[in-house]
């Protein structure tokens, strides 16, 4: 029986191997799947680095962009950070399962220790039945010792009975100790493996759930290179309409301070030939009549004017146009301004677009020509001429004289009118569209000036 009982134990030991032996193949199987799960991972996190190095200008001008691609790195950061865990979890695990085969070993040591000391159980029984045969064969030899060695051999008999008894029962302790062992081991094992289990699929799913915000922000990533590619093409547009509407502007408006083009000889020359002006000290507030041109080593000189011959140039009162700090135009001047207005005082005409100021760090001169032509060339010739030794906004060019010549003209004319500019560019419609031109502000005006003259 006690045999039976062994092979039974035995079969019940190897089946339990077959068992571990299953168990060590599923999880070979899990952890093939976790190092393809976690090659993918990596692939995916290479491709993904890939991306933003390609991109990394991309997602520069794209801030938005780039916050969503730092969330996922971020959220990649955690995947990891979980796949050490789930490292850790299957380090646990290889532990566990190294202490479990310890175990069955020691478990195969100790039925092995069970099966020796059950042989010599049975060598004990064997000797203890060898006893008993001799104690019949001494029994039937010596019927007068009977009574006695029949008690003494069954009192071995009871001893040898008990003691097999006792070990017997403590063989069965020790194995079902086992057995409980083993079972308790078997089922921390299995519960390891299910949590196991549950830890990679949550991580699949997660790795899923980051393959589709990938491609999600691959297709955010493709849509913004589309949207930035309309934005460049829309600023190519909004670029060549700026540059259409400044070349509008820059033809129609009093800008100072543009580099003229072209030849300059022609002017210089004039400037050469010189030309008679009224010339006003600004300081002394002195006006005279003086003849005024410009010399070869780049210095503007003027005498009297005679009737017969010119008189020698004063060379001490020359201006040379490195002193020039600037030139200004027409009622840009204050000291065209205070002329104007101490001239009309004096009811005398003072035009404004035929004068020029010329300011030096110690005075200042105001030029007056007698035609429109000459104040322009002077103008222009000298504020090319001083650009490379001033960066003061000064006239390069004739348009920008014109424009500014066609503005104080325009503005003369509504002081002389006594209307606004308002009115002037009404009145120029009619007339253009060959409407009558109302004249009631005009009469309202006289009919409150004849009432405050009464």
């Amino acid at each position: 029986r006690m045999k039976i009982e062994l092979r039974l134990e035995q079969d019940r030991v190897l089946s339990r191997e077959q068992t571990i032996q299953e168990l060590r193949d599923s999880l070979n199987e899990n952890a093939q799947l976790l190092l393809q799960a976690k090659d993918e991972l990596v692939a995916e996190h290479e491709r993904a680095e890939e991306e933003r190095r390609r991109h990394e200008q991309t997602l520069i001008q794209a801030k938005t962009l780039q916050s969503n691609l730092l969330e996922a790195q971020q959220t990649i950061d955690t995947l990891m950070s979980e796949k050490a865990f789930a490292d850790q979890q299957e380090a646990a695990l290889k532990h566990l399962h190294e202490n479990f085969l310890l175990l069955l070993e020691s478990s195969q040591k100790q039925s092995d220790v069970l099966e020796e000391t059950v042989e010599a159980m049975a060598k004990k029984k064997h000797k203890a039945t060898q006893l008993l045969q001799r104690a019949v064969e001494e029994i039937q030899s010596g019927i007068h010792r009977k009574s006695v060695e029949e008690e003494r051999l069954k009192a071995d008999l009871a001893a040898a009975k008990a003691r097999l008894s006792g070990a017997v029962e403590e063989l069965e302790a020790e194995r079902a100790t086992q057995v409980e062992t083993m079972n308790r081991a078997q089922d921390k094992y299995m519960e390891d493996h299910a949590s196991y289990q549950k830890t990679c699929e949550a991580m699949r799913g997660e790795i899923e759930e980051q393959k589709a915000r990938l491609e999600a922000l691959t297709a955010d990533l493709q849509e913004a290179k589309r949207r930035r590619d309309e934005l460049e093409k829309w600023g190519e547009k909004m670029k060549e309409k700026n540059e259409a509407l400044e070349r509008r502007v820059v033809s129609s408006f009093s800008a100072q301070g543009r580099s003229g083009r072209g030849s300059m000889v022609r002017l210089v020359k004039r400037l050469q030939q010189g030309a008679t002006m009224e010339r006003a000290n600004v300081g002394k507030k002195k006006v005279g009549k003086n003849f005024i041109k410009l010399t070869k080593d780049m210095q503007i000189v003027w005498t009297m004017e005679t009737k017969d011959k010119l008189a020698g140039f004063y060379k001490q009162k020359a201006i040379r146009l490195q002193h020039i700090v600037g030139i200004d135009y027409g009622t840009a001047s204050a000291a065209c301004r205070s002329r104007m207005a101490a001239a009309s005082k004096r009811k005398e005409e003072i035009l404004p677009w035929r004068c020029f100021e010329i300011r030096t760090l110690s005075t200042s001169y105001l030029f007056t020509a007698q035609s429109d032509d000459i104040a322009a060339t002077w103008v222009v010739c000298l504020g090319r001429l001083v650009s490379q030794w001033s960066d003061a906004p000064n006239i390069k060019t004739h348009r920008e004289v014109c424009v500014r010549r066609v503005k104080m003209k325009l503005q003369r004319y509504c002081q002389e009118k006594r209307i606004t500019p308002r009115k002037m560019w009404l009145d120029a419609i009619a007339r253009a569209s060959g409407q009558p031109v109302s004249d009631q502000p005009r009469r309202a005006r006289r009919a409150v000036a004849e009432k405050k003259g009464k």
